[in-house]
């Protein structure tokens, strides 16, 4: 779910396009669709719009697209075995569809409001962040019994999230400034910040329970080992800044640092912690990286206003993903060990559909162009 939150936030602080460049004749949809996440087997899932409609939606490796029974809702996870997580209207309550489409729904705790699911684990535990009645932020996360619960926080924890959670059903996020790991039981364990530092913040976590993230002023990207110890990932030669985004279960890392000149650059750490630069990205970012090394997300070149797709081989070298017919900008929302890219793409109007890009190139995902189910309130 990382993937889709990092391109979530591309998606929505980005100048998409130039319209000196728009193609001339987008198609027309009457839906609009957004991929959040793809598991190992190709399996993607997401949420599909329309007038008067709104569902979660499942797309399978062959992209035939199946709705998820619940109107108003959108799947934000998918675990390995496709089991599929998020909420229902207006971001709420937590819903789990099985691999057979039957839905558990967690009922919302009382005081808390709109959340998001960042994560499911093998056996479908799910994790995410709400909001409470004060406008804080609070962990939650679902139980074996069908309960939802909040998580431990530190102090009166009014800042408290989830940005991960792998397969074993571990939880990290971040609660008043640092950075913290639930165990499968719940209890709370605080990441050490960098030596001197007390600012600290998780971004993703391997299934054998490698964590990284950012710590210290100025920010510099870090690795947590499996026992908790921190380790500083470093900057680019003249630069200040970096921030780690993923980790492969190979070790490697792939996040952001800025130049000399303050120009972001997307860069790969190798499992001794030395770093590559992999180039200059503008308006943009990293959104992931899969076992082999491959390295996915989106930006512009110095001479172009468009946001692009993007792609890092795991020799370093940087290739444009294609845009299908009518679409003007875009950017991916995950990458699978396959090599199998789940994103979304933007027309000219604003509005958005979900793709798939393979070794065949690049193809639009199915939207029904008849939708069952009313949009409920959103």
């Amino acid at each position: 779910m990382k993937h889709a939150i990092v391109a979530a936030t591309l998606l929505a602080t980005t100048t998409w396009y130039a319209p000196a460049t728009a193609a001339a004749d987008p198609p027309t949809y009457t839906s609009a669709a957004y991929a959040y996440a793809i598991n190992d087997a190709g399996d993607i899932v997401g949420t599909i719009t329309g007038p008067g409609f709104a569902s979660a939606a499942r797309w399978d490796r062959n992209g035939n697209v199946t709705l998820l029974g619940t109107p108003g809702a959108q799947a934000t996870v998918i675990n390995a075995a496709g089991t599929a997580a998020g909420t229902g209207p207006s971001w709420g309550p937590v819903i789990r569809w099985d691999q057979r489409g039957r839905v558990t729904t967690f009922t919302s705790l009382d005081g808390l409001g709109p959340l998001f699911v960042y994560g499911i684990s093998a056996d479908g535990t799910v994790a995410g962040t709400s909001v409470d009645g004060d406008g804080g932020d609070r962990a939650i996360r679902t139980t074996a019994d069908g309960r939802l619960v909040v998580l431990p926080v530190l102090g009166n924890g009014s800042f408290t999230g989830v940005s991960d959670m792998n397969a074993s059903g571990i939880t990290i996020g971040s609660s008043e400034g640092r950075g913290v790991r639930w165990d499968t039981a719940g209890r709370l364990t605080v990441l050490s910040p960098l030596p001197g530092g007390s600012f600290s913040g998780t971004a993703a976590i391997t299934d054998a329970g490698a964590i990284v993230g950012i710590s210290g002023l100025p920010v510099h990207a870090v690795r947590w080992d499996t026992a908790g110890r921190v380790a500083d990932l470093g900057v680019l030669p003249g630069g200040s800044t970096s921030a780690a985004v993923d980790i492969n279960a190979n070790g490697l890392v792939v996040g952001t640092a800025n130049d000399a000149a303050g120009r972001t650059h997307v860069v790969r750490w190798d499992r001794g912690g030395a770093i590559a630069d992999l180039g200059p990205v503008d308006s943009g970012g990293v959104v992931g990286i899969n076992i082999v090394g491959t390295v996915v997300g989106c930006g512009r070149g110095p001479q172009d206003l468009t946001v692009r797709p993007l792609s890092w081989d795991p020799a370093g070298r940087q290739h444009p993903l294609p845009l299908p017919p009518g679409a003007v900008a875009g950017c991916p929302t995950g990458i699978n060990s396959t090599g199998v890219i789940a994103g979304v793409v933007q027309f000219p109007d604003s509005t958005t559909r979900a793709v798939r890009w393979n070794g065949a190139g690049v193809a639009y995902l199915p939207v029904p162009q008849h939708q069952p189910h009313p949009a409920g309130t959103r």
